[in-house]
């Protein structure tokens, strides 16, 4: 690892060929002291650390920038080992490539260890534009709490037009709330990719998310991330072991990971989401509650500068159905470029009645499905449609009876708003009840 003005370059080895990615910020807002912030960074450099393991699925893993103890390093094989299950299912790998070697060199000069920095009161909440981060930011401005908020952005050219969107969503927000910008090349992976001839891996960006915001532990005491309920559920088994696309929103993770910050880098910061005990069901009726931010909203990874809802993915599928639960036709036609609800193939899988296996993509579980369908159909919103007929001949006679329950089941918060620091909870609670209770007529 080595520090520059613009932030820090981290390096890895593997089998002789050495490669580096860069991690962008601003030292200047970086309070702490300069071998506390160093020992941070390095945590964002393990993170992209998983990034390259899932590329590259190594026998051995030597982590030379930090002295880990066994149970740390216990941590970060348990997020690889989650996270490489989804490619070892899509690319029919043997589990058995995940039995690898995880230890500390010991020639590491830093040593993992508590941060000395002061106690922070304020509340970061990481923004991204999806309608998860943005119901967030409405349900503390409904609380009377003004967040800061913290952008995790990538180079324009490796995911194009993602980064056009979170480039707008920043220049939008930063005109009202302070923020603090990181930027991350580890999206960069194609020359290990194709020497690995890797087909599918993700990234670990929830952990240089959480790891980059202590860098500001001096000023805030914890970071919230729009993370729901929905995620906890896997998509498939694999070998005996679940597949779970959404394992870093899970609340394993959380878990896992608020137990690692307590007791190696800082005992009182917290990472916690305000949707923990909420499925996507109820976030959409939260999110449609006033009209305030969808001039910058987007949840598709896929979509171009002109569309930026691609319209072919199941996660642009999935929101067009839990938001027309909430909205119109004719609102929803100044976002996406069609109407998905013709598209049969591209949502049945989101819907179709049995044990088939949910899309590899973030979205929710089929009773949410199942339920704003239903409510799509008895408001009139839609009557005739292909995906509204397959779902009234096909799945409604299976599940009519069991409607109110998996109602009553959605409405619901499940985790007594689990890891939400204990002043919040009184006011959180308040608010995502009244913004339940809401709604915009307009739209």
């Amino acid at each position: 690892m080595k520090a520059t003005p613009k932030g820090v370059r981290f390096f890895y080895t593997i089998d002789g060929k050495t490669y580096s990615f860069f991690h962008s910020f601003d030292w200047k807002n970086v309070k702490l002291k300069r071998e506390d912030a160093e020992l941070i960074c390095t945590h964002i450099g393990l993170s992209f650390l998983i990034d390259i393991s899932l590329t590259c699925l190594p026998k051995n893993v030597v982590i030379e920038t930090v002295k880990l103890p066994p149970d740390a390093l216990a941590f970060w094989k348990k997020v690889y080992s989650s996270m490489a299950m989804e490619r070892l299912y899509v690319e029919q790998i043997p589990l058995s490539v995940l039995q690898s070697v995880w230890k500390s060199s010991p020639k590491a000069k830093r040593t993992l260890r508590p941060i000395k920095a002061p106690q922070g009161n304020g509340l970061l909440l990481a923004m991204s534009g999806g309608k998860e981060s943005l119901t967030a930011l409405k349900i503390f401005e409904e609380m009377g709490i003004k967040p800061a908020l913290f952008f995790l952005q990538y180079p324009l050219s490796a995911i194009e037009p993602v980064g056009y969107w979170r480039k707008k969503v920043h220049d939008v927000l930063t005109k009202k709330y302070a923020g603090f910008r990181h930027r991350s090349d580890i999206t960069n992976t194609l020359p290990i990719r194709k020497r690995f001839a890797c087909r599918h891996a993700d990234g670990f960006d929830m952990g240089e998310i959480i790891f980059g915001s202590l860098l500001y532990a001096d000023r805030f005491s914890s970071i919230a991330i729009g993370n729901e309920l929905s995620a906890n559920f896997g998509n498939c088994l694999y070998g005996g072991k679940e597949v779970n696309h959404q394992y870093v929103k899970s609340l394993d993770l959380a878990k896992d990971i608020n137990r690692y910050i307590h007791t190696y880098l800082h005992k009182e910061y917290a990472y916690f989401s305000p949707f923990f005990g909420f499925y996507e069901y109820p976030i959409a009726k939260m999110f449609t509650s006033t009209a305030q931010y969808f001039d910058i909203w987007n949840s598709c990874n896929r979509g171009t500068t002109e569309k930026k809802f691609c319209c072919e993915c199941p996660k642009c599928a999935f929101t067009y159905i839990m938001l027309l639960a909430f909205t119109s036709k004719s609102f929803l036609k100044q976002y996406f470029w069609k109407d998905i609800l013709q598209d049969l193939a591209l949502c049945k899988p989101l819907f179709e009645y049995g044990d088939s296996p949910k899309p590899l993509e973030c979205v929710g579980e089929k009773k949410e499905v199942w339920y704003a369908l239903e409510k799509i159909h008895r408001e009139k919103k839609d009557t005739d449609s292909p995906v509204m007929k397959y779902f009234l001949r096909e799945v409604y006679p299976h599940i009519r009876s069991n409607m109110p329950s998996i109602g009553r089941e959605l409405m619901k918060e499940h985790t007594n708003f689990r890891y939400v620091p204990a002043p919040l909870r009184p006011g959180l609670r308040t608010a995502c009840r009244r913004m339940m209770t809401s709604s915009i007529t307009s739209l």
